[in-house]
């Protein structure tokens, strides 16, 4: 950081003349701590005079400049009159090149959590998140999630591109460190195998501040102060964006007619459904299709009854009485299933 400034004034009158001249000069950096300060002041006035014919012009000033640096602290102050000029040092003398930071001290400019994952959409409720360590509830046709991180990276892991092209290394101003590369992974596992190829994975880039992730001053001895024009780097990846791909349709199907439960015999020789009425009601779109499945899916009396009839023909094992089915189901389609009503009552 660097801030200066000088300020200079004149005042005149006949034969009189007077001014004074200030300025200030400011550098300060950290990681590691250094600063460096030069403040000045300069006042004079002078006075011309005419006697019998002789022009001749008497002036003084007086000029004090203080010159600070550190850690460690000292300076110096120089004095500059008309006839005499002497310097007073104080302190520790000016410091050589500062030592140059550890990784340890990087890593404790950066968020407590440099690397984050992060829901955008999908998740249920919509716009919830859960705590951290706790699995996000999410519905899998709209999921998608962002990851980032406080370093920069070079390459990507899935690889991805960009439309601009991505510098090849960057530098770690504080540590002196040049042509360093580094790659932000993402793994993706479902019971253990790989899952990546269930998701669209493309990069994010941002650039990144010059003091932290620049090249490393030319002069060491002076604080780093990067032109207004180079206050960040080149842009480079900062994360990936991660979208779970739309679910994979199978064939084309259609409503399937009541009817159609009373052909064919069971092992018996019966039907396993009574006959239904010529007139079937068309299936319908519902917005309580999921809640109504809620409902009604776990310990209902019908459901039993059909597995009751369905059991001698031994289509099915065991009652299960579905209840995680029915936990799950607020969030286990991607849209509301039709809902068909029968007689009053929902089949």
């Amino acid at each position: 950081m660097m801030a200066g400034g000088a300020l200079e004034a004149t005042y005149q009158s006949g034969s009189l003349k007077a001014w004074f001249d200030a300025h200030a000069d400011m550098m300060l950096a950290w990681a590691p701590f250094q600063f460096q300060a030069d403040v000045g002041i300069n006042v004079g006035a002078s006075y011309t005079l005419d006697v019998l014919g002789i022009t001749g012009t008497v002036t003084v000033e007086l000029g004090c400049d203080l010159e600070l640096w550190g850690p460690p602290t000292g300076g110096t102050v120089t004095v500059d009159w008309s006839i005499i000029s002497f310097t007073i040092p104080f302190g520790e003398q000016q410091p050589g090149a500062p030592n140059n930071a550890q990784w340890s001290d990087v890593l404790a400019m950066l968020p407590p959590n440099p690397v984050a994952i992060t829901p955008v959409s999908g998740t249920t409720p919509t716009g919830t998140s859960s705590a951290a360590g706790d699995p996000w509830v999410v519905r899998g046709s709209q999921f998608a999630f962002n990851t980032s991180s406080a370093i920069p990276a070079t390459s990507t892991v899935p690889a991805t591109q960009t439309s601009a092209a991505i510098p090849s290394s960057f530098s770690i101003s504080p540590m002196g460190v040049s042509n360093v590369t580094a790659t932000h992974a993402l793994t993706i596992t479902s019971n253990g195998a790989d899952a990546t190829s269930y998701f669209d994975i493309a990069p994010l880039t941002a650039k990144t501040p010059t003091s932290l992730w620049g090249t490393p001053p030319s002069n060491p001895t002076q604080p780093p102060v990067p032109n207004g024009n180079a206050q960040l780097t080149d842009p480079l990846y900062s994360g990936l964006q991660v979208t779970a791909k739309p679910p994979v349709r199978g064939p084309a199907t259609r409503p399937a007619l009541l009817s159609v439960f009373t052909l064919g015999t069971n092992p018996n020789g019966n039907a396993p459904f009574p006959a239904v009425s010529a007139s079937e009601p068309a299936p319908a779109v519902s917005a309580t299709t999921v809640s109504t499945i809620a409902a009604t899916v776990a310990g209902n009396a019908r459901r039993n009854q059909i597995f009751a009839t369905l059991g001698s023909a031994q289509p099915i094992t065991s009652n299960d009485p579905m209840t995680n089915y029915r936990a799950a189901a607020g969030h286990l389609f991607a849209a509301e299933p039709m809902l068909i009503n029968q007689t009053g009552a929902a089949s």
